[in-house]
């Protein structure tokens, strides 16, 4: 077999754009949303947890993000990307299924909404994907219209990172702010990431990755290292921390914590998670191991069975929400808790489920996707 070096390109930005997405449109009814049964942001402890189906007929949905208007945008593994109404019910806005490479880990990976643009009201959305032809994440920016949605005007990859397996590719993206966007990868499988990529700094896999697209030039900066496959981040704005759930290998899921100083300041110093001298808070590599310079260890750990594979994950009020997709429960962390401080079990999602993504919204809402079912599911809570 073929051994390939693990340094995967980062592309510049392109001026050209393809042509307009074909779009189309469909819907079909649901339960109109109630609305939110407690004081949006109130702490979801202690409060009865139920599960609601708020929409249906998503093909493996993957990532999701919250419209002007409070609907929200869904996008499919395949490429699809619907608006998802208050009602539930669904309308295509945008399709790249062709330049996707769909199947297993890969597909659709992550989209993110940009604030408004100063004269249009438009927005642009970031996504994610891997590329056909080469399986590579890439990032894409494309117009996002809003009356009506509309996805159009994709540019050409603006930043490229090659894989050499077709797992482990991360790809969830944060909004710092327009145009400055943190992007997760993955170390690109291969058991116990045997290139080391995830600790090279000749790599960008298994990075936090700064993109800053404001500028005449395309910059980005890897601004953390050592992890395994980073699989969905969110931000609590309150306290300026990015949570990132990172999922193991044999033994561990993890949920690590970081400021938002320490990932996007100037100091030069590189945050470092340890994978793979690490697995979760133990050795991994060697016994007894030491632990990195700049090592950030995680704020919680969990041990496999019947759990498998940690996704992040919600920040609403006074918690930050996951779940696994094998164990298909949903847990709460204090957003100021310390190491160790075991989270509280809120609810099952039920026999069958396999969650993909959890999200909230402005109003502290908080969402589910379902790969296995093609749902979109609200976590309801009452007092």
């Amino acid at each position: 077999m073929q051994m390939i070096h693990p340094r995967p390109l980062v592309h510049g930005k392109s001026g050209a754009l393809v042509a307009m997405l074909l779009v189309a449109s469909f819907s079909w009814g649901c339960a109109p949303a109630p609305r939110p049964s407690i004081k949006p942001g109130s702490s979801a402890v202690g409060a009865t947890a139920s599960i609601r189906i708020h929409a249906t007929g998503i093909s493996n949905p993957t990532d999701g993000d919250e419209l002007p208007d409070g609907s929200l945008i869904i996008g499919g593994r395949d490429g699809r990307i619907f608006r998802v109404a208050g009602d539930g019910s669904l309308e295509l806005i945008g399709d790249i299924s062709a330049k996707v490479l769909s199947g297993g880990e890969r597909g659709l990976l992550g989209i993110a909404v940009s604030p408004p643009t100063a004269t249009s009201g438009e927005r642009t959305l970031y996504a994610t994907y891997n590329r056909r032809g080469d399986g590579a994440t890439v990032l894409v920016a494309a117009r996002l219209m809003v009356a009506p949605y509309r996805v159009f005007g994709v540019s050409e990859p603006l930043v490229v990172i090659d894989h050499y397996n077709p797992n482990h590719n991360g790809g969830d993206i944060v909004l710092i702010a327009d145009g400055l966007l943190i992007v997760a990868t993955g170390d690109s499988g291969g058991s116990g990431d045997p290139f080391n990529a995830a600790q090279s700094l000749e790599s960008n896999l298994g990075k936090l990755l700064l993109v800053d697209l404001r500028g005449p030039d395309l910059k980005v900066k890897i601004v953390a290292r050592g992890l395994r496959n980073p699989w969905k981040m969110a931000v609590d704005s309150r306290a300026s921390n990015l949570w990132i759930a990172d999922v193991g290998q044999d033994n561990f899921e993890e949920v690590n914590r970081v400021s938002l100083d320490a990932v996007t300041g100037s100091d030069g110093s590189i945050v470092n998670f340890g994978w793979p001298i690490l697995e979760g808070d133990g050795c991994f590599r060697a016994s007894p191991c030491t632990p990195p310079a700049h090592y950030l260890a995680p704020l919680w750990t969990y041990r496999h069975g019947p759990a498998c594979s940690i996704i992040g994950g919600a920040v609403s009020g006074g918690e930050y929400l996951y779940s696994d997709y094998c164990d298909a429960r949903i847990y709460a962390l204090p957003l100021d808790a310390t190491i160790g401080t075991p989270p509280t079990l809120l609810l099952p999602l039920g026999e069958g489920r396999r969650p993909s993504s959890m999200f909230s919204t402005r109003d502290g809402r908080v969402w589910v996707l379902d790969i296995e079912r093609g749902e979109v599911l609200e976590l309801v809570l009452s007092r």
